[in-house]
């Protein structure tokens, strides 16, 4: 990825080991969520780890603008990728389907 397209996409991956301890934290104090969202998930590293460690969560989505990141998340299993723009995305559109017992997790643009 160039700077260009760092900058214009606020390009910032969480890293897997602070993924790791933020979803261990989350397993620890009882956090179980339905549906876990990644509203920016960039390379995945969230929802790999959630994945993981929340795994009886049922639904895992991640959305992402970069189109180039879109491709690698898709190759996650058990996750649902879409390509959108997080400030023009109908959210609530997503969070209704839901339902409730959702948790959000990643970094804001």
């Amino acid at each position: 990825m160039t700077m260009n397209n760092k900058l214009e996409f606020g390009d910032f991956q969480t890293p897997v080991k602070l993924a790791h301890k933020i979803c261990l934290l989350l397993r620890r104090i009882g956090i179980s969520p339905t549906s876990i969202v990644e509203p920016t998930c960039g390379t995945g590293n969230f929802l790999r780890v959630a994945i993981e460690v929340l795994s009886d969560s049922k639904n895992f989505l991640g959305f992402e603008l970069n189109p180039k990141y879109v491709q690698i998340t898709k190759q996650i299993e058990r996750a649902k990728i879409s390509q959108v723009n997080f400030f023009s995305h109908n959210w609530s559109e997503i969070f209704n389907k839901l339902g409730e017992n959702i948790l959000v997790v990643g970094n804001p643009p």
